[in-house]
């Protein structure tokens, strides 16, 4: 497409936003997020769920958050549902332990089918550990 259509289509999609009314909602500020208070209530991970889990994240910088954020969850859950993205027995339960801890790196290999069997490497992980798990191959 030349740049001169391409303009043209640009022109032609703004003037037609304008008309609509939807350039101040797409490209205006947003409101601000009201105040919302919740009652007390139990919340388990798995059957037991508060309606706060379902409210939106934070939507302010990393910064301003981030430290708040734990380092390390002290409760490793395992068996994690990966059946709807289809890594049902696929992950190594050593990329799922390592992924409860900020600590430690994750590496793309560490999700190959490949390293499934892969167990833990040491008592105590050290950052760089995973040296000998084996790189992904693609699939032709």
């Amino acid at each position: 497409m030349k740049l001169e259509t391409a303009m043209a289509v640009m022109d032609c999609y703004e003037r037609k936003q304008k008309k609509d009314g939807k350039v101040d909602a797409v490209f205006g500020k947003d409101n601000p997020i009201q105040l919302k208070s919740w009652p007390a209530a139990d919340d388990n991970c798995a059957d037991t769920l508060h309606g706060i889990r379902f409210e939106r994240g934070p939507t302010v910088e990393r910064k301003k958050y981030w430290a708040n954020m734990p380092t390390k969850r002290l409760d490793i859950y395992r068996r994690l549902p990966l059946e709807h993205p289809g890594s049902r027995n696929r992950v190594s339960e050593q990329a799922i332990v390592r992924a409860h801890d900020r600590g430690l790196p994750l590496k793309i290999k560490m999700f190959a089918t490949a390293n499934k069997a892969q167990k833990s490497l040491a008592a105590t992980e050290g950052k760089d550990e995973a040296q000998d798990w084996s790189n992904p191959k693609a699939s032709c």
